[in-house]
């Protein structure tokens, strides 16, 4: 226990962040019942591992008995941000017959347009092999985007 203690305080400090980010379990949900973080705020900003996070999440959540919603034009998954765990996780849902609603305050995939051009962006770490519906390779900006 103190050593996931001091790993989420280390998170919670961090001194990039302008303002503590949220504690969650080990499925990556928050103290709110039903209400995951994944991505740059829950401690993966590596494109490769934000992935993973949004593809695990999608999974857990279709896994859940009451994972679909009742009503016709209900959602059952909301992921809000377009980024590579958002994407990820929406993909990986509706692949698993959810119904997803994504809102983006921007547009899609604006985390990696905001990169300089022709920034490369690498699938590390090489340990790891991506998951979910999402590609992803060792591209250029422009490459990833144009995918």
């Amino acid at each position: 226990m103190g050593a996931t203690v001091t790993f989420l305080q280390g998170i919670l400090n961090s001194p990039n962040m302008p303002s503590r980010r949220p504690v969650v379990d080990e499925k990556l949900e928050s103290n709110i019942s039903g209400l995951f973080i994944i991505g740059d705020l829950a401690g993966a900003p590596v494109v490769k591992l934000a992935m993973a996070q949004g593809n695990d999440v999608a999974e857990h959540i279709a896994g859940l008995p009451d994972a679909k919603a009742t009503g016709a034009d209900a959602y059952d998954v909301v992921v809000v941000g377009a980024g590579a765990a958002g994407l990820n996780a929406a993909l990986v849902a509706q692949d698993r017959g959810l119904r997803v609603l994504v809102l983006e305050k921007a547009k899609v995939a604006n985390t990696i347009e905001d990169f300089p051009e022709g920034k490369w962006v690498y699938a590390e770490p090489d340990s790891r092999p991506a998951k979910g519906k999402l590609w992803l390779d060792g591209a250029t900006k422009e490459d990833l985007l144009a995918r």
